[in-house]
């Protein structure tokens, strides 16, 4: 049995699934896609039983309307001679008796209908602020070689061989490798904080950039995650409201930074950086450790996101959902997958 959160391994490898979500538990024959299948099948069959009920409650309770309306309406009209008033009191009586069994009735159904009715989650839609982002270049590397020399043993780690490599604010880029192949050190060369050892390096300083590290280390400064987003410039109304576009939603955002998962965090972080109208992203491995939900609702993030990026990561299916263009690094040699 294997658990894991690659969803191309999990097609590649498995001939059952078994796919754990909030909304239950799906079995079938195959792979993810086939259990994802399965899961979209049953929310449809949920909306559907879920909507039926609500138009049954609703019924119910305009029948009880009627009814207690009518009989008050019956109260009312008590005109003409002693007979009639008489006559028309006793009917105005059983109806209101008739009406108030009937509601009673009516508000057992609607309790039953009520804890019957299948939860369905709120379907994911981005509310994310838009802007324009006008194309231009961010960074340049042509034939960059770096390495940490390593005088005891002489030997280099993190190499890097000949790299070309330009990116625009309109490109969205995906770096794989093995670990230890030197992409984190591919992004240190890309935002300055290294210098090559050969070739020539230029950043535009005039992009709004924002990297995302490993762990998104320094990246939360702040006690609680709200008070995080003080520098956006957004009053805390908007900021609530485009933080919950990524499921972080009511009193959670005013909890302290340390109470939340790595997967929230990078959710957050990409909110901050689109708030701050951010025109390029570096993201060292987003997806670590992040379940399969966490990473679908990284992935609209990154798909509305309106700038470009450059994202290390492992997951392939996830590369190949939000990235124009794919590299891999091996050996210290970049190439176009």
């Amino acid at each position: 049995m294997l658990v894991s959160h690659d969803r191309t391994l999990i097609n590649n490898l498995a001939d059952r699934t078994i796919y754990l979500s909030r909304n239950g538990i799906f079995q079938t024959e195959g792979g993810f896609s086939d259990a994802w299948s399965l899961a979209g099948m049953d929310f449809a069959s949920k909306q559907k039983q879920a909507r039926v009920i609500r138009n049954k409650i609703g019924s119910l309770q305009e029948e009880m309307r009627r009814k207690m309306n009518w009989a008050a309406q019956k109260e009312k009209t008590k005109i003409g001679g002693k007979r009639e008033k008489a006559h028309i009191s006793r009917l105005a009586a059983k109806l209101a008796t008739r009406a108030k069994a009937a509601q009673l009735k009516a508000q057992k159904q609607i309790e039953h209908l009520k804890q019957v009715k299948p939860f369905v989650p709120k379907k994911l839609v981005m509310r994310l602020p838009e802007y324009d982002v006008r194309n231009r270049e961010v960074f340049s590397l042509k034939a960059v070689s770096f390495s940490y020399a390593d005088t005891q043993s002489e030997h280099s780690h993190g190499l890097i061989e000949k790299v070309d490599l330009t990116a625009s604010t309109n490109d969205k880029l995906c770096l794989m490798g093995a670990n230890g192949a030197g992409k984190s050190t591919l992004l240190a060369l890309i935002l300055g904080r290294l210098k090559p050892l050969s070739g020539t390096w230029r950043i535009n300083n005039a992009v709004r950039l924002r990297h995302l590290p490993q762990g998104l280390a320094g990246f939360f400064e702040q006690p609680t995650l709200l008070d995080n987003f003080r520098d956006t410039g957004c009053d805390e109304t908007t900021v609530r409201y485009h933080l919950g576009a990524a499921l972080l939603r009511g009193d959670k955002v005013c909890e302290p930074v340390a109470n939340f998962s790595y997967g929230e965090l990078v959710r957050a972080a990409i909110v901050k950086c689109i708030l701050q109208k951010a025109e390029f992203l570096l993201l060292d491995e987003p997806t670590s450790h992040l379940d399969i939900e966490s990473i679908e609702v990284l992935e609209q993030l990154l798909i509305n996101f309106p700038g470009g990026f450059v994202i290390i990561s492992h997951d392939r299916s996830f590369v190949e959902n939000v990235s124009d263009k794919l590299y891999s690094l091996d050996d210290g040699i970049l190439k176009l997958v």
